[in-house]
């Protein structure tokens, strides 16, 4: 026993004297590895683009499918990304400036302001388990003329994607298209 505590602390003490480095790398250097700068560099995530060409994608492999808004019916909330791709409609067209089903006094994107964008409110807003924690502004009422078919008063729904958490990059990259004005694809 105590032959293989001694034999792991020998080993250890050695991995660690192994990491000290070159004494004559160059400054900025820790011998062998790019300079501490470039290191940095190519760490460094990639910070959210606020460009159309940077969400599409996002919304093609976590929104536009079958069960949700894809396939041959209307899509969940009415919203459907591949018949508006059939159609020749981009993302921008279908979502800024819309009214939500669910809650119609938010559009699904506003401009410039992801609080206030349903879209943003389902895929990162608050949530209790699976279902979104938002409770509406005063005086709203429900309207069933409206509001998305299944849906009643005080449900909003899931949050989305439903089943799975929308990744913190992901929600960061749809907040600054929105923070930029969600704007469309560039030629």
């Amino acid at each position: 026993m105590r032959f293989a505590r001694r034999s792991s602390i020998l080993i250890v003490l050695l991995m660690l004297a192994g990491c000290g480095g070159d004494d004559d790398a160059t400054p900025g250097t820790d011998g062998g590895s790019p300079p501490v700068d470039a290191r940095v560099q190519m760490d460094a995530p990639m910070l959210p683009s606020g460009t159309y060409e940077s969400v599409a994608p996002i919304f093609d492999r976590a929104c536009s499918f079958a069960s949700c808004h894809g396939g041959a019916g209307d899509g969940a909330g009415g919203l459907n990304f591949e018949a508006a791709e059939r159609a020749g409609q981009s993302y921008d067209e279908i979502l800024v400036n819309q009214p939500a089903c669910q809650y119609d006094a938010m559009d699904l994107v506003e401009p410039n302001d992801p609080e206030n964008s349903w879209l943003y409110v389902k895929m990162a807003g608050p949530h209790d388990g699976p279902d979104i924690d938002f409770t509406p502004e005063d005086g709203w009422t429900f309207d069933p003329g409206t509001s998305c078919r299944g849906t009643s008063p005080g449900d909003f729904g899931q949050l989305m994607p439903q089943g799975v958490t929308m990744p913190t990059a992901d929600a960061a990259i749809v907040r600054a298209w929105i923070e930029n004005g969600a704007p469309g694809p560039t030629e």
